[in-house]
């Protein structure tokens, strides 16, 4: 059902009212006109959810650490503001009952500052890093520790430790904070879920995608949950989830894509890669899948597909030829990114902007219910209420 046709059950209670209003005399003008504005809120409430529903979803975003920091504990000496309760009068002129001029005294407290009370307290040690994705955030000891492994050397910046209290200042702990520095170049991968609108995901038979028989075992879609490994691998296959995730930190903010590879295994079919297909319908507007199977050796399938939304099929068939080549192996890497580099090209997605959402037969009849429900239950308070023409 086009969600237009909501639109119309709106005007149902437009007819009642009119009805209502000519023929009974306990409903007024005003308790007709918020029957149909509650007729009008109610089809707009379900618009929005029900699209938002059935559009809503998420995607993968890569990037990677810039920078990460260690704050020692710290010791600070401020001082609080201490107020005293201070008690005085008013003299107020009023009027009486009877005309008469009248003078009367109120009693008032206010709270007026006093002095400044010297204060200590500790501030404990954090970890935090900064990425390309989201900015600053706090992470573990062993993760900053993994970092300044990888990234090559700690140093120390000397800081002037206050907060926002009144004369605030260090007297106690370590005035330094210490920040890995990236001497090595290091791509430091991490990911972040987005959301975004998707009409493909409303309207799926439009690009012929249809059910998954329940008997054909695809992967459900990688979750990611971990911010800093994903599960865009799936099956078995020579290079390993970091490097994998490495190259997608690299990728991603150059060509705004998300790589993930799908291998069924050895006794599995081509056919698979269409059920796949089916089951993400097409996957989200950011993935390139590299689905693979086949052959005795699991690092070289015999047969491979790759599909997503892309304007330039040219990628999907020159990776095809990548992976017969270098198979599931480290050695495919650099190739893979030159080639995504080089060809690849996110669909333009405002080409599906003629996509109608429709409605589901199950949701529009929620909608009639939940209308006649709304305004009947005001119709009835109306009619039963003591107000009339």
């Amino acid at each position: 059902m086009n969600i237009w046709a909501c639109y119309f059950i709106s005007f149902i209670p437009l007819i009642a009212a009119l009805i209502l209003w000519f023929k009974c005399k306990q409903i007024v003008w005003w308790e007709s006109t918020i029957m149909v504005a509650l007729g009008l809120i109610t089809s707009l409430i379900f618009n929005f959810f029900s699209v938002m529903g059935m559009t809503s979803d998420v995607e993968t975003w890569s990037g990677q650490i810039t920078e990460s920091r260690y704050q020692p504990s710290w010791q600070e000496y401020y001082e609080e503001a201490i107020y005293r309760t201070e008690h005085y009068t008013t003299d107020e002129s009023y009027t009486d009952s009877n005309g008469n001029l009248q003078s009367r005294t109120s009693y008032h407290t206010r709270q007026v500052f006093s002095h400044w009370e010297p204060r200590m307290r500790w501030h404990s040690e954090q970890w935090d890093a900064t990425d390309t994705l989201i900015g600053n955030f706090r992470i573990e000891k062993s993760r900053y520790d993994d970092i300044c492994a990888k990234f090559g050397k700690i140093e120390s910046r000397h800081v002037h430790r206050r907060t926002s209290e009144h004369n605030s200042r260090m007297i106690g702990g370590d005035s330094n904070d210490y920040y890995a520095v990236n001497v090595k170049s290091h791509v430091y991968p991490r990911t972040d879920a987005r959301s975004w609108k998707n009409k493909i995901k409303a309207a799926p038979s439009v690009f012929s995608y249809s059910e998954v028989p329940e008997k054909i075992n695809v992967f459900d879609y990688p979750k990611n949950s971990d911010r800093f490994t994903s599960d865009r691998i799936m099956g078995p296959t020579g290079i390993n989830t970091y490097m994998w995730d490495q190259l997608n930190a690299e990728l991603g903010p150059v060509k705004g894509i998300n790589l993930i590879i799908v291998n069924f295994g050895r006794n599995a079919d081509s056919d698979m890669a269409e059920y796949q297909e089916s089951k993400w319908i097409g996957g989200k507007k950011n993935d390139l899948v590299i689905c693979c199977g086949g052959g005795n050796d699991i690092a070289r399938p015999t047969w491979v597909t790759v599909f997503g939304w892309t304007d330039s099929e040219l990628v999907k068939q020159n990776i095809q030829s990548l992976v017969y080549k270098y198979g599931l192996l480290p050695e495919l890497i650099p190739h893979l990114k030159q080639e995504v580099i080089k060809n690849y090209q996110i669909k333009d997605w405002s080409k599906f902007d003629y996509l109608t959402v429709e409605i589901p037969f199950h949701l529009w009849v929620w909608m009639i219910v939940t209308v006649i429900v709304v305004t009947g239950s005001w119709t009835a308070y109306a009619y039963f209420n003591k107000l009339n023409k």
